[in-house]
């Protein structure tokens, strides 16, 4: 049988225990960060990714430390105390691994698409209804996507950057049209093509391309 915790022990526990509850916010924030990254149809906001890995840099040696105490005296000492704070502690990790999988899977994705559905179809409409030489329209929200440079052309289709989607060698946005984006290899050269493109329904279709060097 364990002995009883010596009240310092206790205090310890207690200790343990409220600090285990109210960092559990931060490892809620940082797996819900890690999730909404990945809200674009296509990449992840990859601020969202840069500033979970600044809080997960200060915020895992804590979790360590203060998991590994919790599962130490949890072994030692058998107290509602010690087991609380050990539920509490790894709680942390279980946050954390969802966010990481929500993000890797690309779960939230389908929530991203229904939010910004009802924009993009007005949207489209804009695109149709508007003069064949305007060649830009204004940058905007759809849903939870910001989207600029949205390049208008003649045969109504329009062609927008994903903010937030851009890395050093690639770019990402959706493409609206009575047909898929070109891609690479169908046009001449010089012209706008994408290396990749997947459809979103509606006439719309979210496109990759490799950035130019």
């Amino acid at each position: 049988m364990r002995p009883a915790p010596p009240d310092e022990q206790l205090e310890l526990m207690r200790r343990s225990l409220f600090w285990a509850r109210w960092l559990g916010l931060a490892a809620l924030l940082i797996a819900a960060l890690l999730a909404a990254s990945a809200l674009p149809p296509i990449g992840h906001f990859y601020m969202l990714w840069a500033l979970s890995g600044i809080l997960l840099l200060f915020s895992l040696p804590v979790f360590a430390i203060g998991t590994a105490m919790a599962w130490h005296r949890a072994r030692r000492f058998d107290h509602p105390l010690a087991r609380g704070a050990r539920w509490w502690w790894s709680a942390h990790w279980l946050l954390l691994g969802a966010g990481l999988l929500a993000a890797y899977e690309g779960w939230p994705r389908a929530l991203g698409h229904r939010l910004a559905r009802a924009d993009l179809a007005r949207l489209a409409q804009e695109a149709r209804r508007a003069p064949a030489d305007q060649v830009e329209l204004p940058a905007r929200w759809v849903g939870l996507w910001p989207l600029a440079r949205l390049r208008h052309s003649s045969d109504g289709s329009l062609r927008c950057d994903l903010l937030g989607t851009d890395t050093p060698g690639a770019k990402r946005g959706l493409f609206f049209g009575s047909a898929p984006p070109p891609i690479q290899g169908r046009v001449p050269v010089g012209s706008w093509t994408a290396d990749r493109a997947f459809e979103l329904g509606d006439g719309w279709h979210a496109w990759y391309r490799e950035a130019e060097l």
